[in-house]
């Protein structure tokens, strides 16, 4: 063993080292804090160029020359207003630079049932959700799908199939318009469509205040006549309407918005779906310069009412099968529920392959109350639909 004198290191006290390690592994963190700032920055500097170039590529323009020369009218806020045949949503958009935000209605929901109820007493409309819950108990006085008899005329080609998804008879009255018998008297279109409308300047002037432009949706097979009564009815109820928008470029503007549509869509010719509630549709925009619509098809016998109707009977038919016979169909109460069962089955398999249906207390006989307990996936909505 060498002697102390001769080794080729020293004895060090623990204070003095302890530094030095410390400091060593400062260091390193350092370092490595370094390359990952820097590798950071070039990520970022990376993404912003990407955006940058999303930006340039996404600019699809829309028609806007029917705005030109109301700047004053636009003053404000901006709305949009997609009225369905099923349900009226309202967005408002505060900020050019903002995403557009939903309203909700007082109920707390995103839409608004496109229903109306006239109550036999007072004569009045009532109008949205609680007109909804009247629509098996009271169906003579309830009026849904107005939307598609906007500016119709009875000799139109589409008139038979759209007015028999109106359970009221529709007939044509002296001025041309049309007009629905509704619980003992006669309701013109623009007049039940005029309440709906009456019913979103309220909630708009509740949750946000007077004033501010509104932009409305329409059908792509709407035609000029329907566009130019959609604008009066719009206009008579108050709310200050400086234009109006096809659906399917709305629905392409807002795809572009999200960023749902990827950089090699936006140069060419997409299908948008719609499947609304009592019209289904499938329209070409052409993206290429000014989105427009190229191209369009509309089935009158196909829509989510369609789909609730297939469901529900499914469920009735399997319930009758459970229960040796109870039939649900000629229950108001219970068939109310059937739909409302329906149509969240329905929802919910437009994000999950399966939907779970659970109906408590739905009947009753003399063996006691009744529930219905039952499952459908996204295959087995879609064969019902196709077969009945």
């Amino acid at each position: 063993m060498l002697p102390i004198s001769h080794r080729l290191f020293h004895r060090s006290k623990p204070n003095e080292i302890i530094p030095i390690i410390m400091f060593g592994v400062g260091v390193a963190v350092a370092a490595t804090g370094l390359r990952y700032l820097i590798q950071a920055g070039k990520r970022m500097k990376e993404m912003e160029k990407e955006e940058s170039e999303l930006k340039k590529s996404s600019t699809v323009s829309a028609d806007t020359t029917q705005f030109v020369g109301k700047a004053e009218q636009m003053m404000g806020p901006a709305f949009g207003l997609d009225f369905g045949s099923a349900n009226i949503r309202l967005a408002v958009c505060s900020d050019p630079n903002a995403s557009p935000i939903v309203i909700e209605s007082k109920e707390g929901f995103r839409f608004t049932p496109a229903m109306l109820f006239y109550d036999e007493m007072s004569g009045q409309p009532i109008v949205g959700n609680l007109a909804k819950t009247q629509r098996f108990q009271n169906r003579n006085s309830t009026i849904r799908n107005l939307q598609p008899l906007i500016g119709l005329q009875s000799k139109s080609p589409n008139f038979n199939a759209l007015s028999s998804k109106v359970k009221q008879c529709v007939k044509e009255s002296d001025n041309g318009h049309l007009v629905l018998e509704v619980g003992g008297k006669s309701v013109s279109v623009d007049e039940a469509v005029s309440a709906l409308l009456e019913n979103m300047k309220r909630l708009k002037d509740h949750k946000i205040g007077e004033g501010g432009a509104v932009t409305l949706s329409h059908p792509s097979n709407f035609n000029a006549t329907q566009i130019n009564q959609l604008e009066k009815i719009g206009s008579d109820a108050k709310l200050n309407v400086c234009g109006t928008v096809e659906e399917p470029i709305a629905a392409v503007k807002a795809a572009i918005e999200f960023g749902y549509l990827a950089d090699k869509d936006l140069r060419g010719i997409i299908a948008v779906v719609d499947v609304g509630g009592g019209v289904g549709s499938c329209s070409l925009v052409d993206l290429s310069t000014e989105a427009k619509v190229v191209g369009k098809s509309h089935d009158y016998g196909i829509g989510g009412d369609y789909m609730e109707d297939v469901l529900v009977r499914e469920m009735n038919e399997k319930f009758m099968r459970d229960t040796n016979g109870l039939d649900l169909m000629n229950d108001p109460l219970s068939l109310s529920r059937l739909y409302e069962a329906a149509e969240s089955s329905k929802v919910e398999l437009s994000l999950s392959q399966k939907s779970s249906i659970n109906i408590p207390f739905i009947t009753a006989d003399q063996t006691g109350p009744k529930l219905f307990v039952g499952s459908i996936s996204r295959w087995n909505s879609a064969e019902l639909s196709l077969s009945k």
